[in-house]
């Protein structure tokens, strides 16, 4: 408290300090008058001898503590008052840091979301992802006796849970149909490991997750609850259906826990044991289906590399207890960040790609701005040398001058923030054609402002450190004269560096941006091996309505004949999934007469379960052999059709028709019957894939799509064949009801477009940064040379010669610059491509374009100083220092 009143009394404390500076100097000149000094020798000795007046007031208030808050506001207010005699200055500065510290944060906001944004719970650094290792996948998923393994034998984790994704269907009392939900289906004592409370109501009791097919209670996501029952309290101890089986609402969770996945929101928690009786009672006993997410909490005092030395031993000892199912799988305990790149390597390629390109668009515009500050350098040179002379230490000037460049970060920033929240919505507005709730959860939150504050800070260093300390040592002499403060050649140097870093980091975004939008739109021109864009599509899964199998297939038979028979339904088909959408199964298949290389015995293929329309619905052309038909039927010998991908690599240079493979643990032969054209199956830049298409009637499923083809606008088919549907079944939930046209404008080209616009986004950005530090250079040199210009010009010089002299000025530094930042582009480009499949060999074309386009609109920029230089006036320009 008394410092705060010092601070306050602080005028009165300067100027009684001014005040006994005066009255001593005075008494010592006295003292030497006295002594037979002259009193202008007593003065300059008294002065000597005292020091220096300004460097002594200094050095007695940082004695009075809080000097430095105090510095810091005059500094403060000294900067505003500068920068608002520098609107122009200002403005560019403004409009540069504001693109770039916009794209760092936008960027952040993605990869903290994909990637970086642990799980809203409870100390979330002690709690690790478990994960089976194989062969084919760095992260997979525990079965349940595992899960119950590893609980009794570990000593390294205080606890071990797990969980699952299921569709549900949801009703009320009240709703005539129920709706399709995901739900969680978690193991006991999930919620108190992680350490997640309820909002409102409660979380699950102990004997409520252990008992298996009893205890029906739900916890509803918050989302949900605010979405379907109003945020109402009075939900809890509610009753609704789900699956047809009464549950009672017995919490609602936090609005920021959205379950394990970044991906996936579900709206339900269920303990897994109360779906006991959902149809899948040997999930709790069988060993080798893998579908359990498993977490575990590290004791106090227990390491990651500890807990997986543990799980490395307990693997081993599976692997000898069970070898025909652990003999290739290993255990990895891994924070949540490792699992997320090790699961989903194109997500790290594609955030690492827009953090790269933000990165670069931030450099070019600290690269700016440092530039414009090195201009204003000669403008201070003599405010500069000024302070110099009367005392003030240069460390003093170059923390004034960092203060501005604070200020002019920080005000960068806010412009940032601004523009990175209308990037963010552009982002969060991006919608998959689906009815799972899939998305990212991009959102400018605390983190994605202390990015945004981080991004500021690095700029206020980077442009403002060397302008700075270039600035603060100024020639004394020289400066006082009004010559320029930073001598010779020097002058330039720093700024035509900066200049030509500037066009080569351009030319860099240039080139990748351009490379992608090549690729986008060569994805658009190629033929994604489908032709059924005049196809609507509908989606079921009776189990949720408590079908089985036999009553399930029954309805599909019942559901395909009487949409064939629709208006307008020119064919219709049944089929497990669909192009662009990881919804597929797979089969582990041993080709006959094939010999695997190393330790594989076998490979997973990608299959589809199909019905005999399937390809006369879809347009998916046959190259050889024939289609499924209605005589392969669950007594005739097993059949499959496979894509040219899978031909390819496992029957070379002949034939694969009547060739056989064997499936699952038996050993079951398959003969092939057909090969199908390759398509694209996960998105429309991947490699070719091999593919396998099996019969439904030999392969009952449960889950299953209607794709509807018509001659006319396929969205009219929505009615008729859900009035179809509800004939069968008016408590059948339908869902993803989607013309395919839309779903692969949405889910195939929707994210790639987007990518490519932000990439195109900020590679326009950079090339104007670039342009506005060319423009400013030259802008710069032609004020630095009015007197040279003037007498070129006086002895005989043309206009013509002095714009080409201006001009040749800027197409040497853009042209050095862009072929520079050609020559880093190929590595670059190599590194992107190495970890984003579909972009394809690096264009000759793009490598020409993007340097002459960028040294032509360069020397365009210097056009408007050039034809100012040439309108100088001889005489008026002589007169110039």
């Amino acid at each position: 408290m008394r410092s705060l009143l010092r601070l306050f009394r602080r005028p009165d404390r300067h100027a009684e300090l001014d005040d006994e500076i005066r009255a001593h100097l005075a008494l010592a000149i006295a003292d030497r008058v006295n002594r037979g000094e002259s009193p202008e020798q007593a003065d300059a000795a008294a002065r000597r001898e005292f020091g220096n007046v300004t460097t002594v007031a200094e050095v007695t208030r940082e004695m009075w503590g809080g000097a430095s808050f105090e510095r810091l506001v005059h500094d403060v207010r000294y900067g505003v008052r500068t920068l608002r005699r520098s609107p122009g200055f200002l403005a560019v500065a403004l409009i540069s840091l504001g693109l770039g510290i916009g794209a760092n944060t936008a960027a952040f906001s993605l990869a903290d979301a994909a990637l970086f944004r642990p799980l809203a719970i409870d100390d979330p650094d002690r709690v690790v992802v478990v994960a089976a290792r194989t062969p084919r996948a760095a992260v997979g998923n525990l079965s349940y006796p595992e899960l119950r393994d590893l609980q009794s034998s570990t000593r390294s984790f205080s606890g071990l849970v797990a969980a699952r994704t299921s569709r549900m269907a949801i009703a009320r009392a009240t709703d005539p149909v129920p709706q399709m939900r995901f739900a969680l289906l978690v193991s006991d004592g999930f919620f108190d490991v992680l350490g997640v409370p309820a909002a409102v109501g409660r979380r699950f009791l102990p004997h409520e997750a252990r008992t298996r097919g009893r205890e029906p209670v739900v916890m509803l996501s918050h989302e949900y609850w605010q979405s379907h029952f109003g945020g109402d309290p009075a939900v809890i101890g509610a009753t609704v259906r789900i699956n047809a089986r009464p549950f009672t609402v017995v919490g609602v969770l936090p609005a920021t826990f959205t379950g394990l996945n970044q991906f996936l929101r579900p709206s339900l928690f269920i303990p897994m044991t109360a779906m006991d009786t959902a149809g899948t009672p040997s999930f709790f006993d069988r060993r080798d289906e893998f579908a359990l997410m498993v977490r575990g909490r590290l004791r106090p005092g227990v390491t990651i590399d500890q807990a997986q030395a543990e799980l490395e031993v307990f693997a081993r000892a599976l692997a000898r207890d069970y070898p025909e199912i652990n003999r290739d799988r290993g255990l990895a305990a891994m924070s949540e960040f490792r699992a997320r790149v090790a699961d989903a390597p194109p997500t790290l390629a594609i955030v690492g790609l827009l953090l790269l390109l933000a990165a670069l668009v931030l450099f070019i515009a600290c690269a700016n701005v440092a530039s414009l500050q090195l201009g204003r350098a000669r403008a201070r040179s003599r405010e500069m040398a000024v302070r110099l002379a009367i005392g003030a230490g240069r460390l003093r000037l170059v923390r004034q001058l960092m203060t501005e460049s604070l200020l002019v970060a920080g005000a960068g920033g806010l412009a940032g923030v601004v523009a990175a929240y209308g990037a963010i919505g552009l982002l969060g507005a991006m919608q998959l054609p689906t009815d799972t709730p899939l998305g990212l959860a991009v959102q400018l939150d605390v983190r994605v402002l202390v990015a945004g504050v981080g991004a500021s800070m690095a700029a206020a260093c980077l442009f403002g450190l060397v302008p700075a300390w270039k600035t603060a040592g100024a020639n004394l002499v020289g400066a006082l004269k009004s010559q320029d403060l930073l001598p010779g050649r020097s002058r330039l140097l720093g700024r035509n560096l900066l200049v030509v870093s500037q066009i080569a980091i351009c030319a860099v975004l240039l080139v990748v941006s351009s490379a992608l939008v090549d690729a986008f739109r060569r994805v658009e021109a190629a033929d994604p091996g489908l032709r059924a864009m005049q196809v609507m599509m509908f989606e079921f899964d009776p189990v949720l309505v408590g079908y089985d199998q036999a009553r399930a297939t029954q309805f599909y038979r019942l559901l395909v004949d009487r949409a064939r028979q629709v208006p307008g339904v020119r064919s219709a088909t049944l089929a497990s999934a669909i192009p662009f959408r990881p919804n597929y199964s797979d089969e582990e298949i041993v080709p006959e007469g094939y010999q695997f290389a190393g330790h594989e015995r076998s490979v997973r293929v990608p299959v589809n379960i199909i019905d005999d329309q399937h390809f006369a619905t879809m347009g998916t052309p046959l190259v050889a052999g024939r289609a499924f038909t209605t005589a392969d039927t669950a007594e005739t010998p097993a059949v499959a059709i496979i894509n040219e991908e899978l031909a390819a690599r496992y029957w070379p240079g002949r034939s694969p028709i009547a060739q056989r493979f064997f499936v699952g643990p038996e050993r079951r032969p398959v003969e092939i019957v057909g090969v199908a054209q390759t398509g694209k199956y996960g998105s429309l830049t991947e490699a070719p894939q091999p593919y396998l298409y099996l019969p439904l009637a030999q392969r009952p499923r449960t889950r299953l799509l209607l794709l509807a083809a018509s001659d006319g606008p396929p969205l009219a088919l929505t009615s008729p064949v859900l009035d179809a549907v509800r004939s069968l079944d008016p408590n059948q939930p339908v869902f993803n009801v989607r013309d395919f046209r839309t779903y692969y404008e949405q889910g195939a080209l929707g994210p790639p477009r987007v990518l490519t616009q932000m990439a195109g986004a900020a590679g326009i950005a950079g090339l104007c940064l670039a342009l506005v530090g060319v423009y400013g250079l030259v802008n710069y040199s032609v004020s630095r040379r009015t007197r040279e210009f003037g007498i070129r010009m006086a002895i005989g010089a043309s206009r013509g010669a002095v714009l080409r002299l201006v001009l040749t000025q800027g197409f040497v530094l853009a042209l050095v610059g862009a072929l520079l930042g050609v020559a880093l582009s190929a590595p670059v480009f190599l590194a992107i491509s190495a970890g984003m499949s579909g972009l394809g060999a690096l264009s000759r074309w793009t490598l020409v374009a993007v340097p002459l386009g960028l040294v032509g609109v360069a020397v365009a920029a210097c056009w408007a100083p050039a034809r100012r230089a040439t309108r100088i006036s001889p005489t008026i320009a002589l007169r110039t220092e």
